[in-house]
């Protein structure tokens, strides 16, 4: 594994995953971003603007290192831009945290990005692109598609299946079997006791 890493995004979730970074011992190289307006984070290196990030990329030597998205606001946009290095041939680890517990049993694909305290439990599978939050729990036999969002605290409950892009809320809990489809918000808080149809915004305590 390359030990250097480049973020794309310096917003706050851009902090989340140098932290991150930082405690599986990645060294960042720099930040991408493709706003003019982005600022830095505590200092460190940032290219900003697409056309500087594509003049990047294009160098033999951006191969030199691993990546990572760092974009907590849109799952679209997130696994877009993902997509985009995966089809550069560039290297995009999964990102475990120390403390996050992981069962033997369960597989996270590449890029996505499990933090503190979080639980993957048996047989669970995480896709592509993926963000588990402090704290967030993903019980036994869990699927989630590529992009998905849970949120810190959340608790998926066993066999539960989400589909691609969607955001589990903070603290939000989804009892188990139930179906999650794709694209969907589940507010904050929200307890969820039925299935969700893909496209679906749904907030309920």
């Amino acid at each position: 594994m390359k030990k250097k890493i480049i973020i794309w995004g310096s917003a706050g979730h851009g902090s989340a995953v140098l932290d991150l970074s930082y405690n599986i011992g990645f060294k960042l190289e720099t930040f991408l971003d493709e706003s003019i307006k982005s600022k830095k984070i505590n200092n460190a290196k940032l290219i900003k603007g697409k056309k500087n990030i594509l003049s990047f990329l294009s160098k033999k030597a951006a191969k030199n290192y691993s990546y990572t998205v760092a974009i907590g606001s849109s799952q679209k946009i997130r696994l877009k831009i993902y997509n985009f290095l995966k089809k550069k041939g560039l290297n995009l680890p999964k990102l475990i945290h120390k403390t996050a517990y992981v069962s033997r049993t369960s597989k996270i694909l590449n890029g996505s990005q499990i933090f503190a305290n979080t639980n993957i439990g048996p047989n669970s599978i995480i896709g592509e692109g993926c963000i588990i939050n402090n704290n967030a729990n993903v019980d036994h036999d869990c699927e989630l598609g590529n992009g998905v969002h849970v949120a810190p605290g959340s608790v998926l409950c066993g066999g539960i299946s989400v589909g691609n892009n969607t955001l589990i809320g903070a603290n939000s809990t989804i009892l188990p079997y139930l179906k999650i489809g794709s694209n969907c918000i589940i507010g904050a808080g929200t307890v969820v006791t039925k299935n969700i149809k893909s496209g679906t915004i749904y907030f309920k305590k």
